[in-house]
């Protein structure tokens, strides 16, 4: 029943226009954090709100991922242990590779995906240092 209901959707098409999405851009990120630093209460939690903003943005996780959240969410931030750096090829340059002990992963409907569950191993994200 699902394969046949996506079928039709791809065959005719959705009649219910979709909605503009958002896209955060590196001018818009640059905005929003000039916008933090100038305006920030507390630097520590501005700080955290950058690296959070830039992580989201280099790896495309959705917020949940990354920080507290409800129910659906982490139940715990980030911390230290979650990531890793070492030295890269040339001076000044490194890796992180951050490990993800929780993530949420939207799966389809069908009913042969849904029943395998959430794997057994946190994925781990590798980012290297940004070029000039």
């Amino acid at each position: 029943m699902v394969q046949a209901v996506r079928y039709v959707q791809s065959k005719y098409g959705d009649k219910q226009p979709s909605k503009e999405k958002t896209w955060l851009g590196l001018a818009e990120l640059r905005q929003l954090l000039d916008h933090e630093a100038i305006h920030n209460r507390c630097i520590e939690l501005s700080e955290e709100h950058q690296v959070l903003w830039c992580i989201g943005r280099f790896t495309a996780l959705r917020p949940g991922s990354l920080c507290p959240s409800n129910k659906y969410g982490r139940t715990k931030p980030l911390t230290w242990r979650n990531f890793s750096f070492a030295y890269g090829k040339e001076p000044g340059m490194f890796d992180v590779r951050l490990i993800l002990d929780r993530i949420n992963i939207k799966r389809s409907n069908d009913p042969l995906v849904a029943g395998m569950g959430p794997t057994s191993h946190a994925p781990a994200i590798r980012m290297t240092s940004p070029e000039p």
